[in-house]
C-alpha cells in the first residue's frame, strides 16, 4: 500500500466518547490500521485489540464501533455506508452490522472516520456532532419514543440538517436484536441497539459542512459515471431497481428453499400472490445517496384506517413474517414490518422467533403463563402483531422471546433446541441450505452467527449461477472466494449489490482516486484474507470451534418434504473439513496463527505488517 503525499478521502480522525465520564476526544488513526481498509476491517481491528473475550455485551465494558470506508462521502455508487462493529448480545460474540444512508456520508463531512463509544450514561443521552463541536446532550424526553418520533425530534429540536441514528423502545428494553435505525435504513443484525440502550445512549446526530479532498477527482468522475452505466444495463441489478429485494422471493420458492412453516418445508404457495399483491402497494421508490439502483420501495399499509408509508418490506421480512409464520396476509406482514421499525427490531430475528413460537405452541410446548390466552396459530394476524410489541416491551411471552431462539429453546427445552432456527444464537436468513448446500456451509462459519450476508451470498452462485447447488463437494473454496469479496466490499463500505458489476481491478481504482492509496487486486485479496482470519481469531478467543459451527438438527437429518429441493438434507461435516483446509485453519477450525500474522497467501512485509498492527 503506497502512501499519499494527504490524507484525501481518509480523514484519519475518530472521535472517543466515554459516556462514563461524559468526556469526548479526538484521536489519529493510525496509518497501519488502513491495512484493513474500513468499515468491517477497521472493525474487526479495533474489536481485536479493545474487547475483552470476557466483556458481557450489556456491560459498559463493551463498545461500539461506527466506521466509514475510503469511499464513504464521495460520489461512487454504493458508497453511502456505515458499519457497526460491537459484541452482540444475542450471539455473545462479534458483530458487525451495516447500514446505508446519509448518516456514513454525514460523518465525513463533519470531518471523521469513525466513532468510537465507552461506558455507560448514568441518564438518558444523545450525542450531537456538529463538525468540530461534539457534545453529550440530555435525552430523558427522548427515551421511549419511537424511531421515527426521535429522529423527527432530535431535527426539530437542532435544527441543523442532522442525519440521525436512534434507537427505539425495543432497544431500550435491551431486545437482544434490537436494531439501530437511521432514517428508515436499518442496522439490524445481532442487537447493537440493545447494547446502544444499555449504554443510556438514544442516539447519535452528526452534521458536516466539510468538502473531501480527493486524489483525483477527475478520474473517480469518470469511473463513477462508467458504474452508473454498467448498473443500468445489469438485468439483475435492474430487479432490484424495479422490484426491490421482492424480486427474488418467486425464483427462491420456484427452487424450493424459500424456508416455510419454521423451516419444515421450502415451497410456499402463497408466494406468486404475495409478489403480485406487493407491487400494487407501491408508492415509489428511494435510493441511498449517489445510487442509480434504488432499490429502496415505500410501499402503503393501513393499521386501524390510519394510513402509513414504509420503507420495505425486503426479501427477508417477506421470508420471516410470511412464509416462516405461514402469514399469507400482506397487510399483515406490511404492519409488522412497521412496527419493528418503529420499535427498532430486527425483522429477520422477530419473525423466525415467532415461528418458532408458533411451533411450540402447535407442539403443546409453551407454558400456560407464558401465553396468557394468546392463541399462537400459524398466520395469525393477530399473534403476529401482539407478539411483535410484547417482544419490544418485554411483556409476557415477548419477554422470552426478545433473548432470541437459542435462549429460548434452553428455557422452553424438550427438544426444541432441533427446530429454533439460528447458527450461533443469530436467527437464519431466508435460504433454506437443504437446497443451497454452499449456503449451509456459509452459515455455519459465519462469524456473526446464521447470516446469509456475513458468510458470503452463495446463493447468488448456486441459485443464480453455475455452481451445483446440490453438490456438497468442492465448496470451501466456493465459500471462501465470495466471503472474502464480501469482506472487501463490507470494509471498503461499497453496497453488495454492486460486486455485479465492479470487481476487484475497479474497486482498486476507485480507492486510488479518491484516497491517493494506491492497492492492486492482489493486495484487496490480501486484505480480505487478513480480515476473514481476524474476524476468526476474535471468535476463537471467545471458545468458539467446530463444535459451533454447525446448523439446526432440522437442516442436518429433516428432509425437505416437497418442492425442487424435495428429499435433500445438508451433510456439514466433509464442507467444514474443506473449508477448514483452504483457509489455513486446523480441524477444530483455529487459524494457524501466531501473533506475527497470516500463514497462508502472505509474505513477510505483511506478517509484520500484522504483528504490529493487532499488537
Amino acid at each position: 500500500m503506497q502512501s499519499p503525499l494527504a490524507p484525501h478521502c481518509y480523514l484519519r480522525r475518530l472521535i472517543r466518547v466515554n459516556l462514563s465520564n461524559n468526556k469526548t476526544h479526538k484521536e489519529r488513526l493510525p496509518e497501519r490500521f488502513l491495512s484493513f481498509l474500513g468499515g468491517r476491517g477497521l472493525g474487526s481491528l479495533y474489536f481485536y485489540r479493545e474487547v475483552d473475550k470476557s466483556t458481557d455485551p450489556l456491560s459498559p465494558a463493551n463498545k461500539l464501533y461506527f466506521f466509514t470506508g475510503p469511499l464513504t462521502g464521495t460520489p461512487f455508487p454504493g458508497s453511502a455506508r456505515c458499519c457497526i462493529t460491537t459484541k452482540s448480545p444475542l450471539t455473545e460474540i462479534y458483530l458487525y452490522t451495516i447500514f446505508g444512508g446519509s448518516f456514513g456520508p454525514e460523518l465525513k463531512f463533519a470531518g471523521y472516520d469513525g466513532i468510537i463509544v465507552e461506558g455507560k450514561a448514568d441518564k438518558p443521552v444523545y450525542m450531537c456532532i456538529i463538525d468540530d463541536e461534539v457534545t453529550i446532550r440530555d435525552a430523558k424526553d427522548y427515551w421511549g419514543m419511537m424511531t421515527s418520533e426521535v429522529t423527527e425530534a432530535i431535527l426539530k429540536d437542532v435544527n441543523m440538517g442532522l442525519k440521525v441514528a436512534c434507537i427505539g423502545p425495543a432497544g431500550e428494553n435491551l431486545v437482544r436484536y434490537a436494531s439501530v435505525i437511521s432514517h428508515r435504513q436499518a442496522a439490524g443484525r445481532g442487537g447493537a441497539g440493545a447494547v446502544m440502550g444499555a449504554k443510556n445512549l438514544k442516539a447519535i446526530a452528526v452534521h458536516g459542512d466539510k468538502d473531501l479532498a480527493l486524489a483525483n477527482s477527475d478520474q473517480l468522475k469518470s469511473l463513477t459515471l462508467e458504474i452508473h452505466r454498467k448498473a443500468k444495463e445489469n438485468p439483475s441489478l435492474q430487479d432490484y431497481s424495479r422490484y426491490g429485494t421482492a424480486c427474488i422471493l418467486p425464483v427462491i420458492n420456484e427452487v424450493g428453499i424459500l424456508p416455510t412453516k419454521n423451516f419444515q418445508s421450502g415451497f410456499w404457495p402463497a408466494a406468486s400472490t404475495i409478489f403480485e399483491e406487493l407491487e400494487q402497494r407501491t408508492v415509489k421508490r428511494f435510493s441511498c445517496p449517489h445510487c442509480s439502483v434504488a432499490c429502496g420501495k415505500l410501499r402503503l399499509t393501513r393499521n386501524d384506517g390510519e394510513e402509513f408509508l414504509i420503507k420495505g418490506p425486503e426479501y427477508e421480512t417477506l421470508y420471516s413474517f410470511g412464509s416462516c409464520c405461514l402469514c399469507k396476509d400482506l397487510g399483515t406482514i406490511l404492519e409488522a414490518n412497521r412496527l419493528c421499525n418503529e420499535f427498532g427490531l430486527d425483522t429477520i430475528s422477530t419473525g423466525v422467533s415467532i415461528a418458532f413460537a408458533m411451533e411450540c405452541y402447535e407442539k403443546g410446548l409453551l407454558p400456560t403463563e407464558k401465553i396468557k390466552g394468546l392463541k399462537l396459530e400459524w398466520g395469525s394476524r393477530k399473534a403476529i402483531i401482539e407478539l411483535v410489541s410484547k417482544i419490544a416491551s418485554r411483556a409476557g411471552l415477548g419477554n422470552l422471546l426478545a433473548d432470541g431462539t437459542k435462549k429460548a429453546s434452553r428455557v422452553i427445552g424438550r427438544h426444541s433446541e432441533d427446530f429454533a432456527m439460528n447458527v450461533k444464537g443469530l436467527e437464519l436468513g431466508g435460504y433454506d441450505p437443504r437446497g443451497a448446500k454452499g449456503q449451509g456451509l456459509a452459515y455455519a462459519t459465519s462469524e456473526r452467527g446464521g447470516c446469509h450476508h456475513a458468510g458470503g451470498y452463495i446463493v447468488s452462485a448456486e441459485i443464480f449461477g453455475d455452481a451445483d447447488r446440490f453438490e456438497e463437494k468442492n465448496k470451501g473454496m466456493l465459500v471462501k472466494e465470495l466471503r472474502i469479496n464480501q469482506i472487501v466490499f463490507d470494509s471498503a463500505m461499497v453496497c453488495a449489490f454492486y460486486s455485479d458489476i465492479i470487481d476487484f481491478g475497479t474497486l482498486s481504482e476507485a480507492i486510488g482516486y479518491a484516497t491517493g492509496f494506491h492497492l492492486d487486486e492482489e493486495e484487496l485479496t490480501q486484505i480480505g484474507e487478513r480480515i476473514i482470519n481476524v474476524e476468526r481469531m476474535i471468535n476463537v478467543r471467545q471458545g468458539i470451534s467446530r463444535k459451533d459451527d454447525t446448523l439446526p438438527l432440522r437442516l442436518l437429518k429433516e428432509t425437505v418434504p416437497e418442492g425442487s429441493s424435495k428429499g435433500q438434507t445438508v451433510d456439514l461435516e466433509p464442507m467444514l473439513d474443506d473449508f477448514y483446509e483452504i483457509c489455513g485453519w486446523d480441524k477444530n477450525g483455529k487459524p494457524f496463527l501466531t501473533p506475527e500474522g497470516i500463514k497462508a497467501k502472505t509474505n513477510h512485509e505483511q506478517r509484520k505488517c500484522m504483528h504490529r498492527t493487532l499488537k
